[in-house]
């Protein structure tokens, strides 16, 4: 997977790597499709933190009521916590502007 990298966020996640990421496994849930779609119709190449909000919400959503610990969801676990990481990386920016 290639990330890329940006001085002001953890890293950043583009569309195509996250549609890739939630269509590798042949996830069957309300939820993915609801972010698959949502990457297709509504979303830049470039998600926004807007973007990244909803999409982590979703996956949250997803994990909280299919999640059975095994294997299969590593990559779905995987994947909220990097955007944890993008979301806490734009909380700290939005702070930092603040207090500036």
């Amino acid at each position: 997977m290639t990330v890329t990298k940006d001085s002001s966020a953890c890293y950043i996640l583009t569309r195509n790597q996250i549609t890739e990421r939630l269509n590798k496994q042949n996830y069957d849930f309300d939820e993915i499709d609801d972010i698959l779609i949502f990457l297709k119709l509504v979303c830049h190449s470039q998600p926004d933190d807007s973007d990244y909000l909803y999409i982590r919400s979703k996956l949250g959503l997803c994990l909280s009521l299919h999640d059975n610990k095994s294997s299969f969801f590593i990559p779905l676990r995987e994947l909220a916590t990097e955007l944890d990481c993008i979301i806490r990386s734009y909380i700290r920016r939005v702070n930092y502007r603040v207090n500036d």
